[in-house]
């Protein structure tokens, strides 16, 4: 799972194929169990998708779930925490303008901070 939210993607899983000698019944047992466990991780995936966005959600302050709110894919990305955290990184790595950069932040604030008196 900690891959998925590094490479920001959900590895997709290929089901297992049918074996051709349907009437060997070692085969189909061990198809029946590689399915039963695809299903499981599938089902895991969902989870934590659902899980991580309401981690996110929860760690974001008012005024950023407004900017998230108002991002034109939010509608469409339903509970998936992946795509929320796309939106989020799309948010705070943008430059709006009427900001200042982040090297004029960092300059200002080592002014202020420099010139500080008692």
């Amino acid at each position: 799972m900690t891959t998925a939210v590094a490479k920001l993607s959900v590895p997709v899983e290929t089901p297992p194929t049918v074996p051709g000698d349907q009437s060997n019944v070692a085969q189909m047992e061990l198809w029946k169990l590689q399915t039963k466990a695809h299903f499981n991780m599938m089902q895991s995936y969902a989870n934590f998708q659902t899980w991580f966005h309401r981690v996110m959600i929860g760690q974001c302050t008012p005024a950023m779930k407004e900017q998230i709110r108002s991002h034109p894919e939010y509608d469409s990305i339903g509970r998936d925490g992946i795509a929320l955290l796309k939106i989020i990184k799309s948010i705070m790595h943008s430059f709006e303008p009427g900001r200042e950069s982040p090297v004029h932040s960092m300059m200002t604030l080592k002014e202020q901070f420099y010139t500080i008196k008692q």
